[in-house]
C-alpha cells in the first residue's frame, strides 16, 4: 500500500536539474560585477542545455556556424530565456511598426522590439524558421532606424535593454582557424577564403545598430557606462579572434567609439590590447584579429599628448617592436609600420630606439619579410633627426651593406630607389663641390653594382621629373578654368541686370537713324542672347546626353573574379571598375534598366569582397587609376545627385520625422560605391604615394561638397571615409582642415544651412584630439573664430553634441583656453530659447571640470551673473539644471574658494527661489544648494541674508513710495479735471 501511494507522489528533481540550477547561481554571483537589477550581461548569454556554462568560454567543440549551443531543436531559443515560463516557447510574431503608434508608446514598442531580438536563430539549416528570421531581420532593421533618428535622451531602462540584445546575438562561442604562418610556405593567401558567419544577415544589423546607439547623442556616458561596462569591453575584445573580416571591421569601428565617447575605459582599453598583444607575441603566434587593433591604436597614439607618457614609451618598446618577430608580420606590417611611425612624429628622439628595434629583429633568411623592414626604415627615417640618426648610423649602415650584397634583388631593388633622388639631384645642381663629388663617386658605384637596376632607377627618376612638370602645368590650367567658370557664373548672375539695361539702352538705339550693318545683333530678342534659363538648359542637355551615352552602353554581365586564374584576375578587376562607371536613374524613371541596374549591383557587391579578400598584394596603379574614376562617375558626376545638395536642414523639432523626400533613391548603387571607396583608402594593400595621384585635392573638394547631402546615411560614410583619408594621406591633412574651415565659416556667416555640420564636427573631433602640444596659434584661432561661433545658430540643437566635444577637447588640452571658451559661451548665451539654454549649461558643466582655479577667477563673475539669471528663470528646467551645477564636486570646490565673491551674486536668485518658485523640484534643490552654502561659510551666508532682507526691504519701501507718489499725482490731477 505504501509502495502504490509514494508511486503517485511527484518525483524528485533529477541530478541534472539540480546542477543546472546551480549553475545559474553560480553566473548571478559571478556576472562580471554586476549588481541583481543588471546582471542581464552574463545571464542573457548563458546556454539554456543545463551546463550552466557562459557562452563567452571558447569551447573546442562548438556547434558549426559560429552559434552557441543553446540553440534548440526548433532552431531557436526564447526571447527571454531568464523568464520564459518554464521553457515554453511564445510565439515568434512582427510586432507593430513604429510608425503606427503614437510618440508615448514608442519608447515601450522599442523595448519590446529589442526584446524579440534576443532570440537567436540556428543559420546552419537555410530551411529552418525562415519566416521568423525575416521577421527579426525586419524588426532589426527598424530598431537601427530608432535609434538613427531618436529625438531624446534613452532612458536608462532602454540603454539596458540595448546592452541584453545585442550581448544574446554577439557573445558566442567562437571557433577561430588562425591565418598562422603561411606567409613563410608562400601560400598564396588570395586564394585562401575568409570563414564567413552563416548568421551575418542579423549580426551585421545587430553590429549596426550597437553603433548607432554608441554614436548616438542621446545616449548618456553616465547611464551607458553601467552597462558597457569593463566586462563588456573585455567580451567585445575577444570577438576580435573572429575569422570573419566583416565582424573585425564592425567591431573596430565599435571599440573606436567606445574609446573616444568612454574616457573612464580607456586605460582598460589600452591594458586588455596590450596583455592580447603579449599573449600573440611570446605564446601563440595566433590571432585573426591584430591589423584590426593595431589599426585603432594607430588612432590612439594619433592623440597621445606631448610630452609622451612613460607608459607609452613602454609600450613602444615591449609590444610595438617586438611584434615585428612573427612570422606572420605580413598580416599586419602596414598598420603596425604607421603606429611606429606616430611614435617617431611625435618624439624625434624615439627614432634611435626604433632603428635599433628593428635591427634586433631583422630576418635573416626571410627576404619578403626584409622588404617590408626596408619600406618602414625608410618612412623612419624620414622623420629622424641628425643627432639621432648619429647615435645608431653605424648599425644601421653595415645592416644596409648586407641588404646591398644579398642575393635576393628585391633588397637592393628597394634600398637604389630610396635614396637615388637625392644622389641624382645632388649631381645635378648641389651648390658644395665635395658633396657633388661624393655623389658622383655613390652613383658610381652603384651603377657597376647593377647597371640594369640603375638605368631603370634613372629611367624612372626623369618619368616622375616629367610628370611632376606636367602636373603642375595641369594645375595652372585647372586653376585658370576655375577662374573661367567663376568669370561666366559671375556673368550669369549679373545677366538680368545688363538684361534690362541692354533693352533701355536698345530702345534708345531705336529712336536714332538706323546704319546699314551686315551683321544681326539679338534681333527681335530670339537671338543667340544667353537668357536666366541657358544655363540649366546647357546642363539638362549635357546630362541628358551623357545618360543617353551610359544607357547606351553595353552592361552585361561579365565572369565572376573566382571563376578566372589568378594571371587574369587583375584584368577582370579593371573590366568590373569600368562597368560600374555606368550611372542609372533612380528618380525620374526607377522601372527603367531593371536589369541592367542588378547586373551592376552585382559587380559592385563582387569588386568589394574582391577589395577585401586581396591577400597581401600592393594594388598597382591602373587598378588605383579606374578604382578613382569609377568612384567619381558614381559620387561626383551624377546629374541627379545634385537635387540631394542644398537643402535646408531640419529645425531641431523635426529630426524625428525623416522626410522620405530626402533619403537618395540611388542609395542601393551609392552606398555599395563608398563601402567600396572605404575599403580601398583603409587597404594596407593601396599604396599612399600611388594613390595620393588621384585621391588628390580636387577629389577631397569634391567629397567635402558630399556632406551637404540631406541624406543621413550618406553623410555616415562620408564621414567615415573622410576620416580614414586624414589618418592615410598626411600630405592632405592642412588641405582639409583649410576646407572644412572655409565652408564652416560659409554655415556661420552667410547660409546657416548646411546638412553636414554635425559630421564634419564629428571628424574636427578625432582631429584636435590629435594635436600636439602647444596648442598652434592657427588651432586657437579655429576655437575662437569657428567653434565659438558655432554656438549662435538656431539649428545649433542639430550639431551640439558633436561641438561640444571638440570645444572640451581644446581646454582638455589646454586649461588656460577656459577663460576664452567662457566668455565665448556668454557672448552667445541664447536670451528666449530655453533649450538651447540647458544646452549651454550642460556644456558650460563639462568645460568647468576641465578648468583650472586661475583660469575660472578671470571669468566667475560674469559667469555668476549668468548663472544668477538662469536660477532666476521661470523655465523650471532651466533654473533645475543651473542648480544641477552644485551637484559637481569640482565645480563646487571652484565656488567655494571665491565664495565671498559668487555667493552675494547668487544669493538673491536663490533665496527667492527658495520662497516663491512654483515648481516643488526647484524649491527642494534650492533648499539644499543653500544649506551647502550656508555650511561652508555661515558668517558670509548670514551676512549676503541679511544684504537681501535689506535690499528686499528698500524695494519694498520704493514701491510703497512709488504708489505714494501715483496715488498723490491722481489726485492731483483729478483736482485739476474739476
Amino acid at each position: 500500500m505504501w509502495k502504490q501511494i509514494l508511486s503517485k507522489l511527484p518525483k524528485k528533481s533529477s541530478k541534472n536539474e539540480h546542477h543546472h540550477h546551480r549553475g545559474r547561481e553560480r553566473e548571478r554571483e559571478h556576472g562580471g560585477g554586476h549588481s541583481s537589477s543588471s546582471s542581464h550581461a552574463s545571464t542573457s548569454k548563458s546556454s539554456d542545455n543545463g551546463h550552466g556554462k557562459s557562452a563567452n568560454s571558447h569551447t573546442k567543440n562548438a556547434p558549426s556556424g559560429g552559434r552557441s549551443a543553446a540553440s534548440s531543436d526548433s532552431g531557436f531559443k526564447g526571447g527571454n530565456n531568464n523568464n520564459n515560463n518554464g521553457g515554453v516557447f511564445t510565439p515568434y510574431e512582427a510586432l507593430p511598426s513604429f510608425k503606427d503608434v503614437p510618440n508615448t508608446e514608442k519608447q515601450n514598442l522599442f523595448i519590446k522590439k529589442l526584446n524579440l531580438c534576443r532570440v537567436v536563430f540556428d543559420f546552419t539549416d537555410p530551411t529552418k524558421n525562415i519566416k521568423e528570421k525575416d521577421i527579426k531581420r525586419q524588426t532589426l532593421l527598424e530598431l537601427v532606424d530608432y535609434v538613427n533618428s531618436a529625438n531624446g535622451k534613452f532612458s536608462e531602462v532602454s540603454i539596458q535593454e540595448v546592452v541584453r540584445m545585442v550581448s544574446a546575438n554577439i557573445f558566442r562561442t567562437l571557433n577561430p582557424q588562425p591565418r598562422e604562418n603561411k606567409v613563410i610556405d608562400a601560400l598564396d593567401l588570395e586564394e585562401e577564403e575568409p570563414s564567413m558567419d552563416l548568421a551575418w544577415p542579423h549580426l551585421q544589423l545587430v553590429y549596426e545598430l550597437f553603433l548607432r546607439f554608441v554614436a548616438s547623442p542621446d545616449t548618456d556616458t553616465k547611464l551607458a557606462k553601467r552597462y558597457i561596462d569593463q566586462s563588456f569591453v573585455l567580451r567585445l575584445l575577444d570577438l576580435f579572434d573572429s575569422e570573419d573580416p566583416r565582424e573585425r571591421d564592425c567591431l573596430k569601428t565599435i571599440l573606436h567609439r567606445i574609446y573616444g565617447k568612454f574616457m573612464v575605459h580607456r586605460p582598460f582599453i589600452r591594458k586588455s590590447i596590450n596583455n592580447i598583444f603579449y599573449r600573440f607575441v611570446f605564446e601563440t603566434e595566433k590571432h585573426n584579429g591584430i591589423a584590426e587593433f593595431l589599426e585603432i591604436l594607430g588612432s590612439i597614439i594619433n592623440g597621445f599628448a606631448l610630452p609622451l607618457k612613460d607608459e607609452h614609451k613602454v609600450f613602444l618598446v615591449r609590444v610595438l617592436i617586438p611584434l615585428h618577430k612573427p612570422k606572420c608580420l605580413q598580416m599586419y606590417h602596414q598598420q603596425l609600420s604607421y603606429c611606429i611611425t606616430q611614435f617617431v612624429e611625435k618624439d624625434c628622439k624615439l627614432a634611435d630606439t626604433v632603428i635599433r628595434g628593428l635591427l634586433k629583429y631583422w630576418p635573416v633568411t626571410n627576404s619578403s619579410k626584409e622588404v617590408m623592414f626596408l619600406n618602414e626604415l625608410e618612412e623612419v627615417l624620414e622623420a629622424t633627426q641628425p643627432p639621432e640618426f648619429q647615435r645608431c648610423m653605424v648599425p644601421l649602415f653595415r645592416q644596409i651593406a648586407r641588404c646591398l650584397n644579398s642575393l635576393h634583388f628585391q633588397s637592393r631593388k628597394v634600398i637604389l630607389p630610396i635614396i637615388f633622388p637625392a644622389l641624382e639631384r645632388n649631381a645635378e645642381k648641389h651648390w658644395n663641390q665635395a658633396v657633388h663629388s661624393l655623389t658622383l663617386n655613390v652613383r658610381k658605384i652603384f651603377n657597376d653594382l647593377d647597371p640594369e637596376l640603375f638605368k631603370d632607377c634613372l629611367a624612372k627618376f626623369k618619368e616622375d621629373e616629367s610628370k611632376e612638370g606636367e602636373t603642375k602645368a595641369k594645375r595652372e590650367a585647372t586653376w585658370k578654368h576655375t577662374s573661367d567658370i567663376k568669370f561666366r557664373r559671375s556673368i550669369e548672375e549679373k545677366w538680368p541686370l545688363l538684361e534690362s539695361q541692354y533693352k533701355m539702352f536698345k530702345q534708345i538705339l531705336g529712336k536714332l537713324p538706323k546704319k546699314p550693318s551686315s551683321a544681326k545683333f539679338w534681333d527681335n530678342g530670339e537671338s543667340q542672347a544667353p537668357d536666366n534659363n541657358n544655363h540649366e538648359v546647357l546642363s539638362q542637355r549635357s546630362s541628358s546626353s551623357n545618360g543617353d551615352n551610359l544607357a547606351s552602353l553595353s552592361v552585361d554581365v561579365l565572369p565572376r573574379l573566382k571563376d578566372v586564374s589568378i594571371s587574369e584576375k587583375q584584368e577582370l578587376f579593371l573590366k568590373k571598375l569600368r562597368l560600374c562607371c555606368v550611372v542609372f536613374d533612380f528618380a525620374a524613371e526607377p522601372q527603367l534598366n531593371l536589369k541592367e541596374k542588378e547586373i551592376k549591383r552585382q559587380t559592385l557587391l563582387e569588386v568589394v569582397d574582391y577589395v577585401i579578400s586581396s591577400g597581401n598584394g600592393k594594388f598597382p596603379e591602373p587598378v588605383i587609376q579606374e578604382a578613382t574614376r569609377m568612384v567619381s562617375a558614381n559620387l561626383f558626376s551624377n546629374p541627379h545627385q545634385q537635387q540631394w545638395k542644398n537643402k535646408t536642414p531640419p529645425e531641431a523639432g523635426d529630426l524625428e520625422e525623416q522626410e522620405e523626400g530626402s533619403l537618395n533613391p540611388s542609395w542601393p548603387h551609392l552606398q555599395i560605391v563608398y563601402e567600396f571607396l572605404l575599403r580601398i583608402v583603409a587597404s594596407p594593400n593601396t599604396d599612399a604615394k600611388i594613390s595620393k595621384k588621384y585621391i588628390d585635392h580636387t577629389f577631397v573638394l569634391k567629397l567635402l561638397d558630399l556632406f551637404d547631402s540631406e541624406d543621413p546615411r550618406e553623410r555616415e560614410y562620408l564621414k567615415t571615409i573622410l576620416h580614414r583619408i586624414y589618418g592615410r594621406f598626411m600630405v592632405h591633412r592642412p588641405f582639409i582642415r583649410k576646407t572644412m574651415n572655409n565652408i564652416l565659416y560659409d554655415f556661420i556667416l552667410e547660409t546657416g544651412k548646411h546638412s553636414g555640420i554635425a559630421e564634419f564636427l564629428e571628424v574636427l573631433g578625432s582631429i584636435i584630439n590629435g594635436f600636439a602640444l602647444p596648442l598652434k596659434e592657427e588651432h586657437k584661432l579655429f576655437l575662437t573664430r569657428v567653434l565659438v561661433p558655432l554656438h549662435k545658430l538656431k539649428c545649433l540643437p542639430n550639431y551640439h553634441q558633436q561641438l561640444s566635444y571638440c570645444v572640451i577637447q581644446f581646454v582638455e588640452k589646454d586649461s588656460k583656453l577656459a577663460d576664452t571658451v567662457i566668455k565665448g559661451l556668454l557672448k552667445y548665451w541664447p536670451v528666449t530659447n530655453s533649450s538651447k539654454e540647458i544646452m549651454f549649461l550642460n556644456e558650460l558643466e563639462e568645460i568647468l571640470e576641465a578648468t583650472q582655479l586661475a583660469e575660472f577667477e578671470r571669468c566667475m563673475v560674469p559667469l555668476s551673473r549668468q548663472i544668477a539669471q538662469c536660477l532666476s528663470s521661470s523655465h523650471f528646467q532651466v533654473a533645475e539644471r543651473a542648480l544641477y551645477l552644485w551637484n559637481n564636486d569640482h565645480v563646487s570646490n571652484l565656488v567655494r574658494h571665491n565664495n565671498r565673491i559668487i555667493l552675494p551674486i547668487v544669493f538673491p536668485a536663490l533665496e527667492k527661489n527658495g520662497s516663491s518658485h512654483w515648481n516643488q523640484a526647484v524649491k527642494n534643490l534650492t533648499e539644499n544648494v543653500l544649506k551647502v552654502l550656508s555650511d561652508t561659510n555661515p558668517e558670509l551666508f548670514e551676512e549676503c541674508l541679511r544684504k537681501f532682507q535689506e535690499d528686499q526691504q528698500n524695494a519694498e519701501d520704493n514701491k510703497k513710495k512709488n504708489g505714494e507718489n501715483w496715488r498723490q499725482l491722481e489726485e492731483i490731477v483729478a483736482s485739476m479735471a474739476k
